[in-house]
């Protein structure tokens, strides 16, 4: 969405919408886009933070999402989900982010669709750490496929705190691979602290 002119969304044929109707319709596209573009991101970013530890954790990348956030319920069961074990979240993201994005992850769509879930409490969670500019200088680290060099530093430009809350609640759903992420908890603790910072103001 980044190269994206919202200016070719609509077009006048014979003043048709009049100059001010179109001008107030692309400026409406330019700002869906602009939404849909960070909410792309942020998903991009949490696919390729779980890619990370699957990385980190074991090596192989290729495995269901489900192993690291568990199964989605459905009619017939109730299984945990990732936000059962989240600490709470704020209710505005602040300053340096969009209101609009972080509902959109944390409180999700007003329709169900087929190709996305509704809401992304780790895409939130993600959101309200980094904001519009850290996000832009994280996801550089968001490569496919993902290798250990840019799993490591990907999870290097997030606050700390978080990676370990992440560790934890993946932990709970990760069970064979409960060992190496203690193992990258202990890591992330001895060896990580004050990384993320260094490495996002390198690129200030």
């Amino acid at each position: 969405f980044s190269n994206f002119d919202p200016n070719t969304v609509f077009q006048s044929f014979k003043n048709k919408p009049s100059e001010e109707v179109l001008k107030s319709m692309n400026n409406n596209a330019a700002y869906n886009i602009s939404i849909a573009s960070k909410y792309v991101r942020v998903k991009l970013m949490s696919v390729s933070i779980l890619a990370s530890f699957a990385k980190l954790s074991g090596g192989n990348v290729d495995v269901p999402l489900s192993l690291f956030m568990g199964d989605l319920p459905g009619p017939e069961h109730n299984s945990d989900e990732w936000q059962d074990h989240m600490p709470p979240m704020e209710t505005s993201i602040g300053e340096g982010g969009n209101e609009e994005v972080y509902n959109l992850l944390w409180k999700g769509r007003l329709s169900e669709s087929s190709f996305d879930v509704r809401n992304s409490p780790l895409g939130a969670m993600v959101y309200y750490s980094l904001k519009d500019k850290g996000l832009e200088k994280a996801v550089q680290y968001a490569v496919h496929p993902m290798d250990e060099k840019n799993a490591r530093l990907l999870l290097q430009s997030l606050p700390e705190d978080k990676v370990l809350v992440m560790i934890d609640i993946i932990s709970k759903f990760a069970i064979t691979r409960a060992a190496a992420l203690s193992d990258l908890k202990r890591e992330v603790q001895s060896s990580w602290s004050g990384v993320g910072k260094s490495l996002l103001s390198e690129n200030n």
